[in-house]
């Protein structure tokens, strides 16, 4: 035994539909376009984020090493002290490159 059931509607006023239909195409236009934006901004996040993780990681690595190397130098005073002038050179280095790439701020 087969059932068929057919449903019909008729619309009294179809410009007024369509009127409908079309705001609602044009919200999911809106919807997928604000989308494809927010995800920019996340690719965008993520690229900073990585970044930061390489910035990090390195400075770990750098910080161990320098820790390793005073202790293989705390035997001799001399060596020691020369490390650590060349850590004060290396740290005004850093600090000007910071400040010669750090933006200015916007005005108020």
């Amino acid at each position: 035994m087969n059932i068929r059931i057919d449903v019909y509607h008729h619309f009294h006023d179809e410009a007024a539909v369509t009127n409908k239909l079309d705001a609602i195409l044009g919200m999911l236009k809106d919807s997928r376009q604000r989308e494809v934006s927010t995800m920019k901004e996340v690719d965008l996040i993520g690229e900073k984020t990585q970044k930061i993780t390489s910035a990090v990681t390195a400075i770990e690595v750098t910080v161990t090493t320098m820790a390793q190397t005073i202790r293989d130098l705390s035997a001799d005073p001399v060596k020691l002290l020369e490390y650590a002038d060349s850590l004060d050179v290396s740290a005004n280095k850093l600090a000007t490159l910071a400040l010669e790439n750090t933006p200015a701020a916007p005005p108020a």
